[in-house]
């Protein structure tokens, strides 16, 4: 498992939060040195993902999507329905399927505060890959420096 099947960038105020790992993973920001011998510092803010962004982005009314019920939660991080591809603030690209009402495609179509447009395609032979929409688009290859 990797980091986009838990927590993916949905648009300015929002993030899809696979709510089950969101109390669980240490958060830590990298400080780099301003000047060339100075060394990096890693910098711990706790356990919990909803606070620790909330404050480190300066935004307490950050939103975070996830299925509304835990076994439909657990089903859609597995088909990997977090890891969505944002296209621009609140329009997002991800596997098809999943629980339609509680679904996390479906709480993002239906949120009263942060709507959001999402756009779906079949995920047979892709999922196999064990990515989902963003992962999808990462570079395959990448040139020399």
């Amino acid at each position: 498992m990797h980091l986009d099947t838990v927590l993916s960038s949905v648009g300015r105020h929002t993030f899809t939060l696979y709510q089950h790992l969101a109390d669980q993973l240490p958060v830590y920001t990298v400080q780099t040195p301003i000047e060339g011998n100075g060394r990096i510092e890693w910098l711990y803010h706790g356990n919990d993902v909803r606070r620790a962004l909330r404050h480190l982005l300066c935004d307490p009314t950050l939103h975070f999507y996830d299925a509304a019920e835990e076994k439909a939660s657990t089903d859609e991080q597995h088909e990997r329905r977090d890891n969505v591809l944002c296209i621009d603030n609140q329009n997002v690209i991800t596997y098809a399927g999943g629980e339609p009402v509680n679904g996390i495609v479906g709480r993002m179509l239906r949120s009263k505060r942060y709507p959001c447009h999402v756009q779906t395609f079949p995920q047979e032979g892709l999922i196999e890959g064990f990515g989902g929409a963003h992962c999808m688009t990462n570079a395959l290859h990448r040139l020399p420096k």
